[in-house]
Parts: C-alpha cells; sequence; structure tokens
C-alpha cells in the first residue's frame, strides 16, 4: 500500500483497479500490470472500499500536484517504514477501544496485527460461505503461487477476480445483494454534469489529476451520508469539509445518485452492468420475482375465497324464489349444476384445487369442469367394500355411468377408480367396463358431452349413439340386442375387432 500513487487507481466498469507495484508476493512487480477489482458495498458504509478512500480523499491534502512533477503523487503521505507504523499504531488503538468485543469474539489482542487484514480476507474468501469464490481466483488475488500450473494453467483474468473482489468486500454472497451497482451520479442535463464535477473538484485534490476516481468516490460519500451522521463522531474531519458544511448541494448531490440493480429501468435505459456476478445471483432474482408477483396474486385468491359463500349464497336465492334453475326444477341434480355453473362464470373454480379425479381431458388437454365435484367442493363417500359392477343392459350401465346410483350415493360410476376397489376380480370388472363406457363416452358429437346433465340429456346422448355398439350374436344368443348386458356387448366387440 505505501508504494501506491494517484495514478495506480483506476475506473472500470462498476468497479475500480489498484495496480500494486509491489506485494509481499511479488517483490519484483512482476504482477504490477494486473490490477485487483476492488468493489463498493451500498449495503453497508463502515466496510465499504469506496466510502473510506472517498472520506480520505476529501478530508486529506497532502498531494503534490505541482506541474514540476514528473510522476503522479503517492496516495500515502510519508515513508515506507513511516506509513505502515501510523496504520499499525491506528489499528493497535481501535482494537484496544473494542477490547471486550475482539476478545468475545475468542480472539486475543495481541494476535491481530497489520497482515490480520490480508489473512482475514483469504480465510473469509476460502470458507466464509458455500457460495466462495474458485480457489484459483482466490490464490492469484492473494498471489500464491502452485509451481507447475502457475502461469500455464492459472491465468490472472478479469472474471475470477471480479467475484473476489465483490465477496472481499463484504456483499452477502449468498443472496442477489452480491450484484448491486455501486453509487453513482446520473447527470440528465450539462447543468447537473457541470455542479457533479465542481463539487467533485472542490471536496477531492484527487479530481485535478485522476478526475475518473473522485465522482465514484464522492457519489459512495454521499450516498451514505446520513449513515456516517449517525456514527462518526462530530469533531470527524469530514464535517468540516465545504461539501458537507453545504446541506443544499449535499441534498442536490443526493438527488442525482443512483444506486440499484443491472435489471432495474434506470440501469437499462443508461446501459449501466456488473460484473464478477455468478450465476446464482440471476436465478435467485428470478426466484424472488416468482415470490414477488406471488404476494401480489395471493390476496386476489382470498378476496375471491371470501366471495365464493355469499355468491353461492345468492344463486340459491334466487333459484328457490323462481322456484326454476334454468328452466329445469329445483332438484339436488339442478342445484349442484347451476352452482358449479356459477364457480365456473366467476372464476372462483379456477382457484380452487382439485381434490378428486374429474371428467375426461378434451383434445387440448383442458379439463371441463361442470360439477361440485370437479372444483373439489363435494368430497366422495367411500365405495362399499363388496362393491361390483352386475351384468345390466347397455342402456342401465350408461345411467349408472353418467348418474350413478344409490349404492355410491349418487356419484356417477365415470369417478370410480379402480384403486378404490380391494378385491381383485371386482376391480378387474370395473376396468373392462370403464373401456367400454369410456368408448361410448367418446363416441359422443363434440360439443354434446357434458360432465353433468340431466336425466334427459344424457338419454339423448345415449340413444344418438347406440347404434355404433350393436353386433350379431351367436346362434345361442337368440335375445333382442336391448336384452344383451353390457360383458357380453364388450366380448362382441372384441370379437368384431379381431375378425376386421
Amino acid at each position: 500500500m505505501a508504494y501506491l500513487n494517484i495514478g495506480h487507481v483506476r475506473v472500470e466498469d462498476d468497479h475500480l483497479l489498484i495496480f500494486f507495484a509491489q506485494s509481499k508476493t511479488d517483490q519484483e512487480g512482476k504482477l504490477a500490470k494486473h490490477g485487483r477489482a476492488v468493489f463498493a458495498n451500498p449495503l453497508s458504509p463502515w466496510i465499504c472500499p469506496w466510502t473510506s478512500l472517498g472520506i480520505f480523499l476529501m478530508t486529506v491534502t497532502h498531494f503534490d500536484l505541482s506541474l514540476e512533477s514528473s510522476s503522479t503523487p503517492p496516495l500515502l503521505h510519508g515513508s515506507l517504514g513511516e506509513t505502515a507504523r501510523r496504520f499499525r499504531n491506528c489499528l493497535m488503538r481501535s482494537v484496544e477501544r473494542l477490547k471486550d468485543e475482539v476478545e468475545a469474539c475468542g480472539l486475543r489482542v495481541d494476535s491481530i496485527g497489520s497482515h490480520s487484514f490480508r489473512k482475514g480476507a483469504a480465510t473469509y474468501l476460502s470458507s466464509g460461505g458455500t457460495a466462495c469464490p474458485s480457489t484459483s481466483a482466490i490464490s492469484l488475488r492473494a498471489g500464491w503461487t502452485q509451481p507447475g500450473v502457475e502461469g500455464t494453467y492459472r491465468q490472472l483474468d478479469s472474471a475470477g477476480d471480479h467475484h473476489v473482489g465483490r465477496t472481499v468486500c463484504g456483499l452477502p454472497m449468498h443472496t442477489e445483494e452480491l450484484a448491486p451497482l455501486p453509487p453513482t451520479f446520473i447527470t440528465r442535463n450539462v447543468a447537473d454534469g457541470d455542479f457533479m464535477r465542481c463539487c467533485a473538484v472542490e471536496c477531492m485534490d484527487i479530481a485535478k489529476t485522476n478526475f475518473a476516481v473522485a465522482p465514484r468516490c464522492l457519489a459512495s460519500v454521499v450516498f451514505h451520508l446520513e449513515a456516517l451522521k449517525s456514527h462518526l463522531p462530530t469533531t470527524h474531519k469530514l464535517w468540516t469539509t465545504p461539501l458537507t458544511l453545504d446541506h443544499d448541494r449535499c441534498r442536490k448531490l443526493k438527488r442525482l445518485i443512483y444506486c440499484g440493480y443491472e435489471y432495474d429501468e434506470v440501469a437499462k435505459e443508461i446501459n449501466l452492468r456488473v460484473t464478477g456476478v455468478p450465476p446464482h445471483c440471476t436465478l435467485l432474482h428470478e426466484m424472488q420475482q416468482v415470490r414477488n408477483d406471488l404476494d401480489k396474486v395471493i390476496p386476489h385468491i382470498k378476496d375471491q375465497m371470501d366471495r365464493l359463500p355469499g355468491v353461492i349464497e345468492q344463486a340459491l336465492d334466487d333459484a328457490v324464489k323462481q322456484e326454476k334453475i334454468e328452466g329445469q326444477p329445483v332438484t339436488t341434480a339442478n342445484l349442484e349444476a347451476c352452482m358449479a355453473r356459477v364457480l365456473k362464470d366467476s372464476g372462483i373454480g379456477d382457484l380452487i384445487h382439485q381434490q378428486q379425479t374429474a371428467g375426461i381431458e378434451n383434445g387440448d388437454g383442458e379439463q371441463h369442469r361442470e360439477t361440485l365435484t370437479d372444483f373439489g367442493l363435494l368430497p366422495f363417500a367411500p365405495l362399499p367394500s363388496d362393491f361390483r359392477v352386475p351384468n345390466m343392459s347397455l342402456r342401465k350401465a350408461w345411467h349408472h355411468w353418467t348418474l350413478g346410483d344409490s349404492t355410491t350415493g349418487g356419484r356417477p360410476w365415470r369417478l370410480i377408480q379402480p384403486n378404490e376397489i380391494c378385491e381383485q376380480k371386482n376391480r378387474e370388472r370395473l376396468k373392462r367396463f370403464r373401456k367400454l363406457m369410456l368408448a361410448m363416452q367418446t363416441e359422443v358429437p363434440q360439443g354434446e358431452w357434458k360432465n353433468w346433465a340431466t336425466f334427459e340429456e344424457y338419454e339423448a346422448m345415449f340413444d344418438s349413439i347406440q347404434h355404433r355398439f350393436k353386433f350379431d350374436s351367436s346362434s345361442s344368443l337368440k335375445r333382442r340386442h336391448g336384452e344383451l348386458s353390457w360383458d357380453t356387448i364388450l366380448r362382441l366387440k372384441y370379437k368384431m375387432q379381431r375378425l376386421a
């Protein structure tokens, strides 16, 4: 750090690049051409590098900016030994002042030194969470060597270092908050741009030789100004600068600052892009969007469900007063059909989870819901333990299939599933019954089938399709076709298919 000068700090995209001329593991400066990415932390000013650098640049005016100087001035004044000693003394005073907190963390005050920053950062990066940057990126950032692969298979590149930079600045690595854009001045006209530049030059000497850095650091300080006021002592040098003494200018500057995420409308408008963001941040953001959408929908669903009793009650009251339901007498079946249509027309039924298997899907895979059972509002009574599909005529079998009978509590047999029957023989018999009935149901002309209809409507359906299930029986069977049982018709149907 003692070798840094103003020219070693550059701005690139959403981060600063720091070029170290010399480090502990690079005494010859071979890696000086590779900058380390330093990101802002808009979530916490106390560990934000940009805010710290901004306060330093606003309160220190030692830079030698004379035209005679052949190089950019150093960032820290004093000799190498003096700079290190000054930093170490400030660190120890701070640690002594927080001795109780340090010891509560299981540490000793005398174990903390200037090298603790490097060791602590590397430890946090490598084992501070379950979404840490890659080991190679951490090693390259820290300057650790791995003989045999260093410089051949592992190269210092921007992507991995950007991820390291975001993580080490204290942004939460497990959430989408790892990916914020830094506080940035958005100047939409010439006057705002001139005002921002004037403030940067006035409060930071670095703006005279490295202007790109000044607005970034100034934006971070102004963005966190209220938090800094509540924690920094009133005697701090920051509160004696011309800018912080002028509250009107501070408020105007803050109005020019944008801080958000890449997917915000403002960021898209001015083409702000983030770097160093791992893919899980994008996935977490999309999941959060889904959650937000659900939070908006749930109150609507609750409101619809709260209205449900009133809607049904009003429909029933109207039906009873008129003594008819859509031209039909007031019967249990017609009442249920009416209530089901109310649910369907109001849209409430689409919000109710279907609890039972109901209906046959049409060609588009969309399921018709026309009964309370279809909407999951009418639970089925369990079948009798000895339930068995008996022999009966095809017409009577159709009646049971569509309307049910007393043995099933009025439940249509088309809604009975084989797994509801315990005995194997009876279960296989139901499967054969379903095959024939489903074949008949598919013969009903398109658009005429209803999951719930009146007795007359189902009779009309049967009359329109029964001719398709007339087969010539053997000579030993002299009964008329209407007297043949459904089981016999099914066998004859299979026999005709084999002959065909």
